[in-house]
């Protein structure tokens, strides 16, 4: 087998797909790049534990067969000059790999590609399509508040989103138990049944990284144990979790009795003043907010004697109230939103506070709930 290609755009796909290779694969042949060729078309896939990704490139080749690839081949492509040509002969009978280029040749061993199991194929079972922007947007309104972890919690699983698709919006939804965020986006172009996909943290994270900026459609297919999300020329295809994503609308309907506005970027400088002066281990600060329509915020580190106090204006409807919250969590949600402003909504000190945007695009909706910590008395 033999091709040639521009080395730019082969860099760009093989560092797209390099993402999803996990560092330590059950399979050792996951640590490689499956290259298959038909003429005219390069196509690269690799396997995570999750996560698989797939994408193709204009090549100059009438070959048509696959091979294993050491992933370490993008390492030596990195070092290369820009705006080079570079071209693979590739022996089918022991798998060596020969890149020649302007700056030498380089041999790879590979390995026969049909060591790789057979990847998951999309079905007609359902399929939804959504504008890259408007997903982008959700992920990064949910990332933050996703549970990272694999441990189960009897049959509930923190880890990833849940994605939520009807004829009417769809939503998605994180929480690690002690934060939870909502994106919904009401202009959907879905006819199906109404489905919930739990999809893994490292899917979420790697589409919030690489999806297109620009807007194009993805297209989302799903089946029994299954999606994947395909735009242009390349794909995303990820295993769903069996577990059940935690019950999480009862926790929307907690009724919220006082309302504070405050300018996000304003508050987002006063949390990072007061991060340096909280516990390293609690990172708690005491919100109180005044009738007066002022903000007080005390951090304090027990260990160190450090302390902290701020004070600022926003528009306040309610009594005297205090709360103990993380203020990692907060600068988080800060960070994520766009807005100007910010609402936070309280209905006491033992409920979660719930904080959304005061302005948002026209069809989404984004919330987010912190529940709160204990108070020291300081």
């Amino acid at each position: 087998m033999k091709f040639s290609v521009s080395i730019n755009p082969l860099k760009e796909h093989l560092l797209l797909a390099s993402r999803a290779i996990p560092s330590d694969p059950i399979n050792p042949i996951n640590k490689n790049f499956l290259l298959e060729l038909n003429p005219g078309n390069l196509t690269i896939q690799t396997f995570g534990t999750f996560t698989n990704i797939k994408t193709e490139l204009p090549v100059n080749t009438q070959s048509k067969g696959k091979v294993a690839a050491p992933s370490n081949i993008l390492k030596v492509i990195n070092l290369l000059p820009e705006q080079i040509t570079l071209t693979f002969d590739i022996d089918e009978s022991n798998h060596h790999i020969l890149l020649t280029c302007k700056t030498g040749q380089y041999k790879f061993t590979g390995q026969d590609a049909f060591a790789f199991d057979n990847p998951p194929k999309p079905t007609s079972q359902a399929n939804w399509n959504v504008e890259s922007n408007v997903l982008i947007n959700a992920i990064k309104n949910t990332l933050f508040a996703a549970g990272k972890d694999d441990k189960d919690d009897n049959d509930i699983r923190f880890n990833g989103a849940l994605l939520e698709i009807n004829e009417q919006q769809f939503s998605l939804v994180t929480t690690n138990g002690e934060r939870l965020a909502n994106f919904t986006y009401q202009k959907v172009k879905y006819t199906g049944k109404s489905q919930k996909l739990h999809i893994p943290f490292k899917t979420i994270q790697l589409m919030g990284y690489n999806l297109p900026k620009e807007p194009v459609d993805i297209q989302v297919e799903f089946n029994e144990g299954f999606a994947f999300f395909s735009f242009e020329s390349t794909q995303f295809a990820c295993r769903l979790w069996e577990n059940r994503f935690p019950d999480y609308q009862e926790l929307l309907n907690v009724p919220q009795v006082f309302k504070m506005t405050i300018q996000r970027a304003g508050i987002l400088k006063g949390l990072k003043r007061l991060e340096l002066f909280t516990n390293h281990l609690t990172h708690l600060i005491r919100f109180e907010v005044y009738p007066d329509n002022t903000l007080k915020m005390f951090a304090e580190d027990t260990e160190r004697t450090d302390e902290a106090k701020e004070s600022m204006t926003c528009n306040y409807e309610g009594e005297k109230f205090e709360i103990g919250l993380n203020i990692r969590y907060l600068i988080d949600v800060m960070n994520a939103l766009e807005s100007e402003q910010v609402e936070f909504t309280f209905s006491s000190s033992n409920e979660p506070v719930f904080i959304k945007p005061t302005t948002k695009t026209q069809g989404e909706s984004i919330i987010t709930l912190l529940r709160p910590s204990q108070l020291n008395s300081y």
